[in-house]
């Protein structure tokens, strides 16, 4: 492999970590809000 595609390689799997990341963390927000606003019966 050359150099350039092992530089593509390395800049797209921290793309892919940092979009993984982001979604878990708007997931785990979704869900306390979730369950502090939830209404009691």
């Amino acid at each position: 492999m050359n150099a350039d595609l092992l530089r593509a390689l390395t800049i797209m799997w921290q793309g892919m970590l940092g979009v993984f990341i982001v979604i878990g963390l708007i997931a785990l927000l979704v869900s306390t809000l979730s369950r502090l606003t939830k209404k009691k019966q």
